[in-house]
């Protein structure tokens, strides 16, 4: 029983623990912006400090005489679990002086970000680390191995990935899980401290033994498999985000598939095989399964969204298993080979660095230098041949069987970054630039459209696309219409737009537009710099934007530059990568439009997308609920192809309401392709449709409830924009009937007010369209003899669905 309980306590401790990790990054990148940087940093001190805990905790419990494992592992978790409580209070210091440091010394913004993480997850990260050696001491007093303890620890990873993914977050938000996780650090340092009061065992001999140190070479094999497996995650992860979509949830399946391959490793070291064998076919493995990784994109996608995400475990389970699996026995194989504090210390701390170092060296040198496909070949082939050198039987034959999946491996290549990118939703094109970088890659593809099939009669510089982890970002074609419109409607909603600042570059539509608009300084900010480098392909869209004195590239998070300029603008525009990705929900949250609104000069406009075809309605309406939250005096502008902005300008600033004057209309200005007329016309949606639309179902989106990073259901039918459509409608509708009953009233028109009071309890019942609605029928019948009403007749006209009988 006392066994038992010693594995759900460990497997609840890796649960938290992971769980941690997950939270740390997001927190982070909230306080100080979401970079590849930021994230490397965080990365490396989380592990630096696991290492320094481990080590440390080692020296602790050896230097006394009768370690008491139990007790001290109650207190890591009672550490971890009070360090979790202060999280946001020290991440909220950390944003402020972040903006100090930045404004006074802005090179000196890196080492302050390093050194502030340090603070601040470097006590819990430690926590985190020394429990290893505590394992094994645990191990040692309750009969089993390190090994079993650390795969139940690597299994309750998993489970803690999938949880925060899937539960904890989207059901209670960050800080309510914050608060979830440290009572589960609370409950296992309880029953730690129990289980020590009721077992009363001596500690086993070989946990107090001084065991011979584990030689260099095995310490070089904790190394080595340390750097391959993060190496690994870093390259294959980039291929397959593009392939099942850059999401939050994507991540979390990716993350478990490994985590739980990790867990079989340590199952497979109890077997005690030959540490030569488990590499030579590690390295195997690794080439074989590549080019399977390279054509992840070609998979069918199932309909319903939870059989996706199950279909899309399962082959990540299935193709990552073999290989994570064979390097992740070897550490758990030589903590059983090396008993003893020391040695337990030793190999998790430089496994841990060669964890670090695999990822930083994947990240910012080996897949800029040589792609996805040549990273994982390298770490294969390298592998391998470290196991054919600690194996001396079969050599000859494992060499044949290293050479032969080489061989494989180049031959079924499929050409990445040469003649294809990632991605579903290409056909029939040529690639023009393909960059890789520690966060992302970047293709400029001609010849293709989104839909799979090769653009006909259009001029080449028409057809080029900028795609983004597999996802098309943004293009040239006809359908990226809006794109210079999300620069032109808020430049032209303003009476005297000087300064303006535009989030998210991509091919420099929108930063062409507001400068053809007249302002004396732009300021563009995007996170990635490759964008930037890919702007000369789209000279002709762009106008080689960039080389104006006016225009002033940053490459940064939009959310950090907004906290820490001190400029305040006439216009802020921003269209981020689709809401569903990773990272987006920063830039949607009212937290978002509550800072942007303090950069804002008196009777600033911000324009946001509103991407109606890319998530079902009841994002749509969550998105303007968190704007209009913060913008009052705000309208929908629907471009003409369909794309729709969110425009908003805080409100009781003493203006006519946003939408009824177009000021910027009487300025000269280059490039406009439509008329006066026609831009008033697609600002339809306006103020009062609004206040309905933001009070449908839905929520705000804040920081706290990560709706969108979070919210459990991506997966879309492909009639999105049909459904969100009828949503406006009837927000449209609702607010005409509104302003009908109000005139029937003032005209003392008492039949002619309850028709239209009974029209609005109909729309409100969930009748799907006017002509099913009797009120309105019967309203227009009663009202067309009497010439009175006729205001009222027209106004009921502009209903969306019209009763055409």
């Amino acid at each position: 029983m006392a066994k038992l309980v010693v594995c759900l306590l460990v497997l609840l401790s890796g649960l938290a623990a992971l769980s941690w990790e997950i939270i740390w990054q997001l927190k982070s990148s909230l306080s100080l912006g979401v970079s590849a940087l930021g994230t490397a940093i965080t990365l490396a001190t989380t592990m630096a400090g696991m290492a320094l805990g481990s080590v440390s905790a080692a020296r602790f419990l050896s230097a006394g005489g009768n370690p008491q494992p139990l007790k001290f592992y109650a207190g890591l978790e009672v550490l971890v679990g009070l360090s979790g409580l202060a999280l946001t209070p020290a991440f909220g210091l950390v944003e402020q002086l972040d903006v100090q440091v930045y404004r006074s010394l802005p090179a000196a913004s890196p080492v302050f970000l390093a050194s502030a993480i340090a603070l601040v997850l470097g006590l819990p990260s430690a926590a985190l680390g020394a429990t290893i050696p505590v394992y094994g001491l645990i191990a040692g007093r309750f009969r089993t191995s390190l090994s079993v303890l650390y795969g139940l620890n690597t299994l309750g990873a998993a489970l803690g990935c999938l949880g925060l993914a899937f539960l904890a977050i989207p059901q209670l938000g960050v800080q309510a899980s914050i608060y979830t996780i440290s009572a589960i650090n609370f409950g296992v340092a309880l029953g730690a401290l129990a289980l020590d009061s009721a077992a009363g065992q001596k500690l086993s001999r070989v946990a107090k033994v001084d065991c011979p140190s584990a030689p260099r070479w095995e310490l070089g094999i904790a190394f080595l498999t340390g750097f391959a497996t993060f190496c690994l995650e870093v390259a294959w992860f980039r291929a397959l985000r593009a392939a099942f979509q850059t999401t939050t949830t994507t991540f979390a399946i990716l993350l478990t598939a490994v985590l739980i391959s990790l867990t079989v490793g340590a199952q497979l070291a109890r077997r005690r095989f030959p540490l030569g064998k488990l590499l030579t076919g590690a390295g195997m493995a690794i080439l074989l399964v590549t080019p399977l990784i390279e054509r992840f994109d070609s998979l069918e996608q199932p309909g319903k969204y939870w059989l996706l995400l199950l279909k899309w475990l399962a082959c990540s389970v299935g193709v990552l298993g073999p290989p994570m699996a064979l390097l992740g026995a070897a550490l758990p194989t030589l903590f059983d080979l090396r008993p003893g504090l020391a040695n337990w210390s030793r190999l998790y701390t430089v496994n841990t660095m060669g964890a670090v170092l695999g990822s930083l060296a994947a990240g910012w040198v080996l897949l800029p230098a040589l792609g996805f496909v040549a990273t994982a070949w390298l770490v294969g082939v390298v592998i391998g041949l470290v196991g054919l050198a600690l194996d001396s039987r079969w050599r000859s034959a494992e060499a044949v069987g290293l050479a032969t999946a080489l061989t494989v491996a180049w031959a079924t290549r499929s050409g990445i970054g040469l003649t294809r990118v990632v991605s579903c939703q290409l056909h029939d094109y040529r690639i023009l630039s393909y960059l890789e970088g520690p966060d992302s890659s970047v293709a400029v593809v001609e010849g293709a459209d989104a839909a799979g099939s090769a653009a006909e009669g259009v001029r080449p510089d028409e057809s080029r696309m900028l795609v983004i982890d597999g996802f098309v970002a943004t293009s040239n074609s006809k359908s990226a219409h809006y794109m210079a419109w999300m620069g032109r409607v808020p430049m032209l909603l303003n009476a005297n737009p000087k300064r303006a600042l535009v989030i998210c570059f991509g091919t420099g539509q929108t930063v062409n537009a507001v400068r053809q608009e007249g302002p004396e300084w732009i300021d563009v900010v995007d996170i990635n710099p490759r964008v930037f480098q890919c702007a000369p392909f789209f000279a002709a869209a762009n106008q080689n934007v960039l080389s104006d004195p006016r225009v002033h590239p940053t490459v940064m998070d939009g959310r950090s530059w907004l906290r820490r300029t001190q400029a305040h603008y006439d216009v802020i525009t921003l269209e981020p990568m689709p809401p569903r990705q990773a990272g987006v929900n920063s830039l949607y949250s009212r937290e978002f439009y509550q800072l942007a609104a303090t950069r804002l000069n008196p009777g600033g406009i911000v324009a946001q997308w509103l991407p109606f075809h890319l998530q079902t309605p009841i994002y749509s309406m969550s998105m303007a609920a968190a704007f209009r939250s913060v913008f009052q005096d705000s309208i929908i502008w629907q471009d003409p192809n369909g794309d729709a902005i969110l425009v908003g300008r805080l409100g009781g600033q003493g203006l006519p309401p946003l939408g009824s004057e177009w000021p910027g209309l009487n300025r000269a200005a280059k490039g406009r392709d439509m008329t006066e007329e026609q831009i008033r016309a697609c600002g339809w949606f306006q103020q009062d449709a609004m206040a309905y639309y933001a009070q449908a179902p839905g929520r705000e989106i804040t920081d706290d409830n990560q709706m969108l990073a979070y919210g459990g259901t991506f997966w879309y039918s492909g009639h999105e924009f049909e459904y969100n459509m009828v949503w406006v409608h009837w927000a449209h509708n609702q607010a005409i009937v509104a302003r009908s009953i109000q005139v029937a009233h003032l005209l003392g028109a008492r039949s002619w007010e309850e028709l239209l009071t009974n029209l609005q309890r109909e729309m409100a019942s969930g009748w799907p369209v006017p002509p099913s609605w009797p009120g309105l029928r019967k309203a227009r019948e009663e009202a067309r003899p009497d010439p009175r009403f006729r205001e009222l007749i027209q106004m009921l006209d502009q209903l969306v669905f019209q009763d055409k009988s």
